[in-house]
């Protein structure tokens, strides 16, 4: 990764994790990154994943349930109709807060940017 992709990950991880491990583990990162030691930060943050690696983990969790297809819709920017966009969020959102509840907390994040999305659409 070159400085600006560390920078960015940095930025990402930051407002993704919450706990306090990943805290001491981000406060280890930003460190280095003030020493501009920028090979040790990114050493550090590779292990976290990023919103869109979070959102593919999610999406493979699903695969051979009938959400996955409308899921692909999505992506693809395929979608019939704001109802089924709507639908595949929501459905999305739901599958984030399962994982929040098995410990996932990072998911949560998640969660919040679908909620965002869904308000978005509903407003529009």
């Amino acid at each position: 990764m070159n400085r600006p992709e560390i920078l960015k990950k940095y930025e990402q991880v930051f407002e993704i994790y919450k706990d306090p491990v990943s805290r001491s583990k981000i406060a280890e990162a930003e460190d280095y990154l003030l020493k501009k030691q920028f090979d040790l930060a990114e050493k550090v943050l590779t292990p976290f994943k990023t919103e869109e690696q979070l959102l593919n983990a999610l999406e493979e969790k699903l695969n051979g349930k009938p959400i996955h297809k409308t899921l692909k819709k999505i992506r693809n920017g395929v979608v019939e109709n704001k109802s089924q966009l709507l639908k595949g969020l929501f459905s999305l959102g739901t599958h984030a807060m399962i994982e929040v509840e098995s410990g996932k907390t990072e998911y949560s994040y998640i969660a919040k940017r679908i909620h965002e999305k869904i308000g978005d659409l509903m407003n529009s």
